[in-house]
């Protein structure tokens, strides 16, 4: 039976024109070599990213312990990223902690560990102050936003006089994660904890950029000016975030998210004013003294007995007083001006089998009402001068752009769907 068949394949082949033996065998060869091809890729592990962004010496060390351990690696980004499979990702996270690896090029207080036996005095110093700089590093690292940091102390002399000395001083190099911008208060905090790490030193001398050279914390200086107008900037700031999404709630709730824009802009008086206020009450008279003086002239003869008395009574009264001492808290909202776009009415309008959504402007009824909505949600007081102007307009229709999709990594492209194209190519072939 094997041999007839045999036969029979070997008699159809042999009846084939050379052009068709040769397209025949070229899909065989083809098809073996697809077939390689997906079973490579079938049994390659499914790669996962253990380290990004490493310094040299880092990678180094890392690739050092992957070999040890036998473990297959990918390098991407220049040598900063290293990939192993998934399944030893946190499992060699862990064991190579626990070695010390990786510590981003960064010595801490470890640099004591090894015998300073011999050591001069200059090394002894220089190798504290590189211990300061690494701790303080790994201490800024710690936050989310900052994905690398370098810390350069500055420690003068110290001089005979308290008054000849020089205070230290700092510079923090700080790299931020992606798209990631640290807020000011951040900085500060930085400042602070470079200052308070060393002993003398003022938050305003340590100076803070990043790694595209951009001055991030405030000048040097006692700027109190600066420093007032930076803080009601916020204070304003805030005020509007505040009115404009109470404001934004209640529209989206009502005409649906994206329908409507509001902004404000809060004008506020920062004047710090202090009245002292004395009231009088004129029927509120109390006595506080009374004085009675009597003068009696007796006459010299006997026969004269009439006596002359005067009596003088002095009486001092207090009129009722009360003093008021008021002081008038600063950020009161002096102004508001409230602006809000509304998107024209959504509509569906039928026409024959068709239903086409049309939009139309919105009635001036219920632009009043939104207006009325909006008065009450941030506060409206005309007599203040308050002002509020609202439109209908048509907006523009939003495409669907900033949404990324995650790219699959190597081990993941070929899923089953991937894997039932291939075989059917295979098949067409």
């Amino acid at each position: 039976m094997k041999n007839s068949l045999f036969t029979d394949i070997t008699g159809i082949f042999n009846k084939l024109a050379p052009a068709q033996k040769m397209l025949l065998g070229g899909v065989a060869v083809t098809s073996v070599i697809l077939m390689i091809v997906l079973l490579t890729m079938l049994n390659e592990p499914n790669y996962s990213t253990l380290y990004s962004h490493l310094a040299p010496e880092d990678a180094s060390k890392v690739i050092d312990e992957l070999n040890t351990q036998k473990i297959p690696y990918k390098l991407e980004a220049n040598g900063e990223t290293i990939k192993v499979p998934k399944d030893n990702v946190y499992e060699l996270r862990l064991s190579l902690a626990a070695k010390g690896v990786p510590n981003s090029g960064v010595v801490g207080y470890e640099i004591f560990d090894k015998s300073t036996i011999g050591m001069s005095e200059f090394m002894q110093k220089l190798n504290y102050r590189r211990a300061l700089e690494g701790e303080l590093a790994r201490t800024i690292m710690q936050q989310d936003a900052i994905e690398a940091a370098r810390v350069h102390l500055v420690f003068p002399k110290k001089a005979v006089f308290k008054e000849d000395e020089i205070e230290p001083t700092a510079s923090v190099v700080i790299k931020e994660k992606g798209s990631r911008r640290l807020k000011q208060v951040n900085i500060e905090a930085i400042q602070n904890l470079v200052a308070g790490s060393v002993e003398g030193m003022n938050p305003n001398s340590v100076t803070v950029i990043d790694t595209k050279g951009r001055l991030l914390s405030k000048e040097r200086g006692d700027d109190s000016f600066a420093a007032s107008s930076s803080k009601q900037y916020e204070v304003k700031k805030n005020v509007e975030k505040y009115l404009i999404e109470k404001a934004q709630t209640i529209l989206d709730n009502v005409l649906g998210a994206g329908n409507a824009i509001v902004q404000v802009d809060a004008s506020l008086n920062f004047s710090q004013v202090e009245k002292q206020m004395e009231i009088y009450d004129p029927e509120g008279q109390v006595v506080v003294s009374e004085q009675t003086v009597k003068n009696s002239n007796v006459g010299h003869n006997v026969a004269d007995s009439t006596a002359n008395v005067s009596e003088n009574v002095t009486t001092n009264y207090e009129t009722g007083k009360t003093i008021q001492r008021v002081v008038e808290e600063s950020g009161n909202i002096t102004k508001l001006s409230i602006a809000a776009v509304i998107n024209h009415a959504r509509k569906e309008v039928k026409e024959g089998e068709e239903v086409k959504v049309v939009y139309e402007p919105r009635s001036q009824e219920e632009i009043d009402k939104l207006a009325a909505i909006i008065r009450n949600a941030v506060g409206f007081y005309p007599a203040r001068g308050d002002q509020l102007s609202i439109e209908s307009v048509p907006f523009e229709p939003q495409m669907n752009e900033g949404i990324e999709l995650e790219s699959p990594s190597s081990g993941e492209f070929f899923d089953i769907n991937n894997m039932d194209k291939l075989i059917n190519l295979i098949i067409v072939v």
